[in-house]
């Protein structure tokens, strides 16, 4: 695992962390991982595929809007009294979060570095999925120098990060 703590940050509160996204959209998944634009994350309930996840970071590094990352994490789960993710994906879905800055220690950045990091990046092929898990090849950093497989998970039908 490349070492994240230069490039990612933030964690959810725990209070934003439970929340789930309920928005009902009926709009179809990205057939193919070509469409990484922004209007197709605009059109998509960012959680219906592993692709319309990664559209939704990298269309939030470009435009700065990063309210919609906190819907790509997992629910809490009561039972073991955590987010079943990594501390990479926690991050990446809260950057520039001063407030988790002690939490995440060399996971913290700010939200310009995510968006330097993350803004260019893209899909490379198409999301491999066995059952409820999902492995998505990607490219990112400023010159999109950094291969990465990002694995997300599947519950009650929604597509989440896992790890990275």
């Amino acid at each position: 695992m490349i070492p994240f703590g230069l490039i990612l940050t933030g964690i959810l509160t725990l209070e934003s962390c439970g929340q789930n996204n309920t928005k009902n959209n009926d709009n179809p998944a990205p057939i193919n991982s070509e469409q990484n634009s922004s209007e197709t994350t605009n059109r998509v309930d960012p959680n219906s595929s592993p692709e319309s996840v990664m559209n939704s970071i990298f269309h939030a590094a470009k435009t700065g809007e990063v309210g919609i990352l906190k819907f790509l994490l997992p629910p809490y789960d009561e039972q073991t009294g955590k987010i079943p993710c990594d501390g990479d994906c926690k991050a990446i879905c809260n950057p520039g979060n001063e407030s988790m800055k002690d939490e995440l220690r060399g996971n913290y950045t700010t939200l310009g570095d995510f968006k330097e990091y993350f803004s260019k990046a893209k899909i490379i092929g198409t999301p491999s999925i066995t059952g409820d898990k999902a492995k998505v090849n990607f490219v990112f950093g400023p010159n999109l120098e950094r291969n990465e497989t990002m694995n997300m998970q599947r519950i009650s039908g929604k597509w989440y990060l896992s790890s990275f």
